[in-house]
């Protein structure tokens, strides 16, 4: 990731707005380069496309890459620098990730309901075992630590590390890898 970090960062880098180097809870990132933070809120941002009424309804948040770029730019600026940034993303082929109001929101709530559930859950669950599965994932809910262990226990699928991905979240981005 570091070195597809630099390039996009190095033309980020030429707004001239601080960066934080900070995740969502204020926390630093830990060997995480400016570079990389650039690139994740590139990646971790969708905005949501429509009329200038529906940009003014919102506060320009719906311009959240923008937002995740620049977060100390006043939002009114946020639809002047858009192309800036769209054409930074078509130069180094990144997806600008803009779609209308009801797409964004069914993909955000997708997201949430998919991390909600038990790792594996989803995949080991089909229209002929559904029943059992609900049952299960009812029991899980309620249950104690020892319940939840046990029925959580066959679901754990082992993943092999990945080299080079970062922890992060995807929100938005249904067209992104699994993390």
């Amino acid at each position: 990731m570091a070195a597809v970090a630099k390039k996009p960062a190095a033309d980020v880098k030429q707004f001239n707005f601080s960066w934080t180097g900070k995740d969502k809870s204020g926390k630093v990132i830990k060997g995480e380069t400016r570079g990389e933070w650039y690139v994740r809120q590139m990646l971790g941002s969708a905005n949501i496309s429509g009329s200038k009424l529906m940009h003014i309804l919102s506060g320009n948040l719906s311009h959240q890459i923008e937002h995740h770029l620049f977060p100390d730019l006043p939002s009114n600026r946020y639809g002047e620098i858009a192309p800036k940034v769209e054409a930074l993303f078509e130069k180094y082929d990144l997806n600008y990730c803009s779609r209308p109001l009801v797409p964004q929101v069914y993909s955000a709530w997708h997201k949430v309901v998919r991390l909600s559930l038990p790792n594996g859950w989803l995949d080991q669950t089909n229209a002929r075992n559904l029943p059992t599965q609900l049952k299960r994932l009812y029991q899980m809910s309620t249950g104690g630590p020892k319940v939840r262990r046990a029925l959580q226990a066959p679901l754990k699928i082992r993943l092999a590390p990945i080299e080079g991905v970062r922890h992060g979240l995807d929100v938005g981005r249904d067209d992104a890898p699994r993390r």
